[in-house]
């Protein structure tokens, strides 16, 4: 029997699904004189991205080590811990969620201490940085940075008992869709953890950066694929008929399978959640592992992680608005990746 919570959730799954079809075809009215337009500064210029390779070609995915340095991770663990707002922690897992200034310049008061403006200025260059990967700056109606902390978490046995995960993916399988807007995520690692420990972001749907396309791949993708069609934005979203689709990508992200990112402090990933045509891409259904205890580091802190969802701007989203401008946003962070190749 599926309890009355999962399916409750699952119901708010579909609803949201379908809402996005419908505002995407929805014509945008134009702002009316005298409210306030959204802020966006210019369109960052292009340059190669030199020190960034493709881990995955699909689902899309960019990785680049040292993106900022071991100091630099710190500071930024000191914004989400002192000037970050504390969210309400849903997630279980060991999960601490911090909400941070998306304008922290802006926002920051002018008699502000060093320190503090020394991190403002500091979040506000890595969030340009981020832009300048993407290929379009921030604007106001994005969803605002969050940092994300997850303390070492012993396996549950009981978490096998709950729908849509398992003990090594104990918060399941989800994309990144945000209704209509969301295009691109931006993870950026803050602290180092092995595969001993694990905490990796896990992409059952992607094959081995050095592997072509094999059966196993090709049936995780298909399960993706059906997972989505069955309107489950999260594997503990499935219905009945959708229940095998998502447990063979548990099952998948479970035994290693696909490609695991393990947090490496300074690392960024940036991966694509929609399609050259603009719609859900679904074979980036993706999750946290659990961290688990490290038997040589009883101490280690735990993975942190800032992560900024990328949405595709207000005036654009439509059927195909949103597929030219996604595409545009694919073609050219592909073209600026070094040689262009995966590792």
């Amino acid at each position: 029997m599926v309890p009355p919570v999962a399916t409750a959730v699952r119901g708010l799954g579909r609803a949201l699904k379908k809402l996005g079809h419908w505002v995407a075809q929805v014509p945008l009215v134009p702002p009316v004189a005298g409210t306030a337009a959204p802020l966006q500064r210019e369109p960052p210029t292009p340059r190669k991205l030199d020190n960034f390779s493709i881990l995955s070609r699909q689902p899309l995915i960019l990785e680049a080590r040292g993106f900022i340095s071991p100091n630099e991770c710190q500071m930024v663990i000191d914004s989400a811990q002192i000037d970050g707002r504390r969210m309400m922690a849903i997630e279980g897992n060991g999960a601490t969620k911090y909400e941070l200034s998306q304008w922290p310049l802006q926002d920051c008061h002018k008699a502000s201490s060093d320190s503090v403006l020394s991190r403002s200025r500091l979040l506000d260059s890595i969030y340009n940085r981020i832009d300048h990967v993407i290929g379009i700056s921030r604007y106001s109606e994005e969803v605002p940075p969050k940092i994300h902390h997850y303390s070492e978490h012993c396996e549950d046995p009981s978490a096998e008992d709950v729908p849509g995960t398992n003990s090594r993916m104990p918060t399941g399988l989800h994309v990144d869709t945000n209704a209509v807007g969301t295009y691109a995520t931006a993870i950026l690692y803050l602290s180092t953890l092995d595969a001993t420990s694990d905490g990796a972001t896990v992409f059952p749907c992607c094959h081995e950066p050095d592997e072509g396309r094999s059966c196993r791949v090709e049936q995780a993708q298909s399960a993706g694929a059906a997972l989505w069609q069955d309107d489950a934005v999260h594997t503990g979203q499935a219905s009945v008929g959708g229940a095998g689709a998502a447990d063979i990508l548990l099952k998948d992200a479970a035994a290693g399978r696909g490609l695991s990112v393990y947090p490496e402090a300074g690392k960024l990933v940036v991966f694509f959640t929609r399609s050259d045509d603009g719609t859900v891409d679904s074979t980036s259904y993706h999750g946290g592992a659990r961290v688990r205890p490290h038997p040589t580091q009883p101490q280690h802190s735990g993975k942190w992680m800032l992560q900024l969802c990328k949405e595709i701007p207000l005036a654009l989203r439509g059927l195909v608005g949103s597929a030219n401008f996604v595409a545009a946003r694919r073609r050219d962070a592909m073209s600026r990746v070094g040689d262009g190749e995966e590792n």
